[in-house]
């Protein structure tokens, strides 16, 4: 039975606020999304490679093949030095498929949102809200009191922030947990850059229309990846920071220039260069940035604020895993949320703290083993170090990059994804790596 008086805010209609929207309609759990932004799925962004553990639960709650489409699968990735020459490959899509029974899709940011958004039921459409900046967040005893920028107040018994790196919905859970004086001070957001990135996507003729094809080149201090999937191909350059750096960083448009200028000799593959498709005047859409990671050293307060997503860990893009990340997340918090209602539909705020600290900690090992292979990767592709350079040219490929994939992608992480509790299970597809759950 769907609770009488429940109601969920989440703040932020990107991926993440999507696909909690997606598993709260599911449970029957009312909620409403505020998005500060004119529209669900602004043209600006990059792209997002989906994994399997995310793919299941797309399979699960029957929007699989509507947001597939939008997309394209991902089959071999093949692995460059600077200068052209092959470092490897791996059929990346073929041993998804093998260990998990799903091959990854890559997607333009903007197109996997829209198709999120569209697979919602017609009737949940009209709860996500555009243009309707969130400008203050108080709790109550009973839930959380939420003004919006137009004066207006919204009441709701919990509030989820999904609004990303630079999240108020975190900011304030911050605030109250310091001013309760509980514990240490706490910081909130003590990420740390050790990667600078600029991004840029383009149209692009892909030769193979009807599959995504990934490049990645590697050097020492630098590294290139492409994606070139349907029209269009987005380019990620990589630099590994000397030093880490703290806070963010706004750079000059020279100094944007001269970043680009250090990548134009590097090769995507055996025949382009990165000069030979990065020409200003063919560029729709680029970003350049440190590029933070870490995790937030708060999660909740009260047991009526809690984060998701970027709002709550930060991962750099070079494994491929972030958004994914933050699904599990959101897949994990409901289904805690449902466990709690099926038998109390006004839980107190104490027991949705303990449910959120529960959420936590469901989360923690697989948020670690990410971050850790990021870590190992982002080191790997830029030779970051003797051990670095040593592991990507010599073990690497001793070792075999099937193995690698299986044992720190699939076993360590992947096959730990999260499905809601609620629904059933029968039907979803299986490999050879089992599912934990």
């Amino acid at each position: 039975m769907a609770p009488q008086n429940f109601k969920v805010i989440i703040v932020g209609s990107g991926p993440i606020g999507i696909v909690t929207a997606h598993a709260l309609s599911k449970s029957n759990i009312d909620y409403v999304v505020f998005e500060k932004g004119a529209e669900v799925a602004p043209t600006n962004g990059s792209g997002h490679m989906i994994f399997p553990n995310t793919l299941r639960f797309l399979d699960q709650i029957g929007i699989l093949p509507q947001v597939a489409s939008a997309g394209k699968e991902v089959y071999t990735k093949s692995n460059f030095l600077k200068d052209g020459t092959t470092h490897g490959e791996i059929d990346l899509g073929q041993l998804c498929l093998d260990n998990h029974g799903y091959k990854p899709i890559y997607f333009q940011r903007s197109h996997l949102i829209q198709a999120l958004y569209d697979a919602l039921p017609v009737e949940d459409k009209s709860k996500i809200k555009t243009s309707t900046k969130v400008t203050n967040i108080e709790v109550t005893e009973t839930g959380v009191r939420v003004t919006l920028a137009d004066g207006k107040v919204e009441e709701g018994s919990i509030i989820i922030g999904c609004d990303g790196i630079y999240s108020q919905t975190r900011q304030t859970a911050l605030d109250l947990a310091n001013a309760a004086g509980k514990g240490k001070k706490l910081d909130g957001l003590p990420y740390k850059s050790v990667i600078r990135s600029y991004v840029f996507r383009r149209d692009w003729p892909t030769p193979d229309k009807d599959r995504c094809l990934m490049w990645e080149t590697r050097s020492g201090g630098l590294a290139a990846q492409g994606f070139a999937q349907k029209e269009s191909l987005i380019v990620a350059l990589f630099e590994h920071l000397d030093v880490p750096k703290e806070g963010y960083s706004r750079f000059s448009e020279e100094e944007k220039e001269a970043f680009k200028k250090r990548f134009v000799d590097i090769h995507l593959n055996e025949s382009l260069t990165v000069g030979d498709v990065m020409e200003n005047d063919k560029i729709n859409w680029d970003f350049f940035a440190d590029q933070e990671e870490g995790k937030s050293d708060i999660v909740q307060y009260g047991g009526r604020i809690v984060l998701a997503g970027d709002s709550v860990h930060k991962i750099t893009p070079i494994s491929g895993l972030g958004l994914n990340m933050g699904v599990q997340q959101s897949i994990a918090l409901v289904n805690r949320l449902n466990g709690v209602l099926s038998t109390n539909q006004s839980p107190s705020s104490a027991t949705l703290e303990e449910a959120f600290k529960l959420f936590e900690k469901d989360c923690a090992k697989t948020l670690a083993k990410t971050l850790e292979l990021n870590t190992i990767l982002g080191d790997g592709v830029t030779w970051a170090n003797w051990p670095a350079w040593f592991i990507d040219r010599v073990a690497a490929p001793w070792i075999g990059l099937k193995f690698i994939v299986t044992k720190f992608y699939s076993k360590d992480i992947l096959r730990h994804g999260f499905v809601l509790n609620s629904l059933p299970k029968d039907g979803l597809k299986q490999g050879q790596v089992a599912w934990v759950s």
